[in-house]
């Protein structure tokens, strides 16, 4: 059943080692929100307030992607986060490369057997490329571009919102690919 296959999930993610990050980690920060869940938010990895309530996206630009989401206005109902590292890179560093390939397979496990999303929303460059293969998704250029991923899953990159917490411009360009996934997930 799909309740025995999240159970067998999470576990495999509690006991993970399969990188250094396991060291040091508190908490291992699955995700949050209703599952199924049509719309899937995958960040890059939980940082420090993530991994302390166990629930991405709850710092400063976490926040202002929550806000702007209610504002947008996309309903959290529909909305599932999480992100493709599943623990906090010590020293609040960018997750290493091989560490995303070490996560990637928890990362579709939950896709296809927890979450089951419509659309996936790739948040930041890096998300973008390893979400986008085979295709090439310069976020920067591309940015709101829709493509057709495997299973019939729509994928559409957006900006990272910690860029926008000191910039309005890149925050307007936020509010603007955040209205593209309502558009998107309203013709579905």
């Amino acid at each position: 059943s799909s309740d025995l296959l999240k159970v067998d999930f999470e576990t495999n993610l509690l006991t993970c080692e399969k990188c250094d990050l396991h060291q040091h980690r508190e908490q291992v920060v699955i995700g949050s929100g209703e599952t199924p869940a049509d719309i899937l938010f995958v960040g890059e990895c939980p940082g420090e307030s993530e991994e302390k309530k166990q629930i991405p996206y709850v710092g400063k630009s976490g926040k202002l992607l929550r806000r702007l989401i209610k504002d947008t206005p996309i309903s959290e109902d529909v909305c599932y986060f999480t992100n493709i590292v599943k623990c906090n890179p010590f020293n609040a560093r960018d997750p290493f490369p091989w560490e995303i390939d070490n996560c990637l397979p928890h990362l579709v496990t939950q896709v296809k057997y927890v979450v089951h999303p419509k659309i996936i929303v790739g948040i930041g460059n890096i998300i973008c490329n390893y979400l986008s293969k085979p295709h090439s998704y310069v976020l920067y250029r591309e940015h709101g571009k829709i493509l057709d991923i495997s299973g019939g899953i729509k994928f559409i990159g957006i900006i990272d919102p910690y860029k926008a917490l000191e910039d309005s411009a890149i925050e307007d360009l936020l509010i603007k690919d955040l209205k593209l996934v309502l558009n998107l997930w309203k013709s579905l």
